[in-house]
């Protein structure tokens, strides 16, 4: 099956790890589109060893990093597609992992996630950010079904998210299209040899935004299936929660056998970027967003 692999650069940089993305692009005959911010348009390219020519320039609601993923799986052509963020680091073989998962007979088998860990000799902040995102897909990883994966080093079957075209008109947001895709009977698992290290994504200042932004959506969406009573009692609550989010990733990383101490060094830039996600929430849940038409239009990129 054809593949294209989709890369967010919701900051506009350049493509950090562009060859290793193009060698094993090519090893697969898979195709690399980046999709990067630029102020509020999204401009997207196919990468290659040469500089590569603008393909597209759309304008979404937002220029965050499930925005970009939509105006790259809409413009781009592939059975599969595997998304990823500029910052991340393919290990070997981490796109044929992805790929060859897809050979089993399960006809249900719609995406495939793989592990996540902070590069060696990173920064402190780089190191709080990804245990704060993915404390849940450290390494090892076990071959199994899962109800969640995370998007940054995921695959999907185009057919399988057909499924959600409704949910995706303001961005690929990864928790209700997995809800979504499971409710529809398709499976999510991880694979353990689609290894990606977490380098630096973000500042530390834009971090703490995006995280505000992300807990505002995700607090919107859940404000719509909850009633005013869940509402208020999590009102009441949310002092918590930032505590409750840093407690979770340390017994996560104590199920992958990481140390007590790496937690602690961490621990304050984590329950800032709690703090930020909770207000997100809050807001979202006083004051939910709207759900916008799409603001996508029809085109490809080979």
């Amino acid at each position: 099956m054809k593949a294209v692999v989709v890369i967010a650069s919701p900051d506009g940089s350049p493509i950090r790890n562009r060859r290793e993305f193009i060698a094993q692009a090519d090893e697969c005959g898979a195709t690399v589109v980046a999709v990067y911010a630029d102020g509020a348009r999204a401009q997207a390219e196919v990468l290659s060893e040469k500089d590569g020519e603008p393909l597209l320039i759309k304008q979404p609601r937002e220029v965050l990093t499930p925005h970009l993923w939509q105006v790259g799986i809409e413009h781009s052509e592939g059975e599969i597609i595997v998304l990823t963020l500029n910052g991340l680091a393919p290990e070997p073989g981490w796109l044929r992992a992805h790929l060859t998962a897809y050979s089993t007979p399960d006809a249900k088998l719609g995406a495939i996630g793989g592990s996540i860990e902070p590069a060696t000799g990173s920064s402190l902040v780089d190191r709080a950010v990804a245990l704060s995102r993915y404390s849940a897909f450290l390494p090892p990883l076990d071959r199994i079904e899962v109800r969640d994966v995370a998007a940054d080093n995921a695959s999907y079957l185009r057919a399988a998210l057909g499924c959600c075209a409704d949910l995706v008109d303001d961005g690929f947001w990864e928790p209700p299209v997995h809800e979504r895709m499971n409710a529809n009977g398709w499976k999510l698992e991880l694979e353990p040899a689609a290894q990606m290290t977490h380098g630096s994504t973000n500042s530390l200042g834009g971090f703490l935004v995006q995280r505000l932004k992300h807990g505002h959506r995700f607090g919107s969406d859940r404000r719509k299936s909850v009633t005013t009573a869940w509402a208020a009692k999590y009102l009441v609550l949310s002092p918590l929660v930032p505590i409750v989010l840093a407690l979770r990733t340390l017994d996560r990383m104590r199920a992958k056998g990481r140390g007590t101490g790496e937690w602690i060094a961490v621990l304050p830039l984590l329950i800032g970027f709690n703090v930020a996600w909770t207000l997100g929430e809050i807001w979202g849940t006083i004051a939910p967003r709207s759900t916008p038409a799409s603001q996508m239009k029809n085109g490809t990129v080979s």
